[in-house]
C-alpha cells in the first residue's frame, strides 16, 4: 500500500537524485522540502534552542556528502 509518506519519500528521492545530477532547481526544492521534516525530527530530540543550529548542520552535511550518494540505495528510511 502506497501512503502519503511513501509518496513524499519518493518525491524527495527523485528531487535529490536530480539535484546530484546537476539540476540546481530540483536540489533547491529538495532542501526546501527536507528542512521541515528535519526540523520536526530534531525538535523531538533536542531543546528548542538547539533545533535550528542542528538542522543547519545536517543540511550542510547533506550538501557536503551529496556526491557520495549511491542512487541504488534509498534516500530515506
Amino acid at each position: 500500500m502506497v501512503t502519503a509518506r511513501t509518496d513524499k519519500y519518493a518525491e524527495l528521492t527523485a528531487l535529490f537524485r536530480s539535484g546530484v545530477e546537476g539540476h540546481a532547481v530540483n536540489y533547491h526544492r529538495f532542501l526546501q522540502q527536507i528542512t521541515p521534516i528535519l526540523r520536526r525530527a530534531v525538535s523531538r530530540k533536542l531543546p528548542i534552542s538547539d533545533v535550528e543550529d542542528t538542522v543547519q548542520e545536517i543540511l550542510i552535511s547533506i550538501h557536503k556528502a551529496r556526491h557520495t550518494y549511491d542512487g541504488e540505495r534509498p534516500l530515506m528510511p
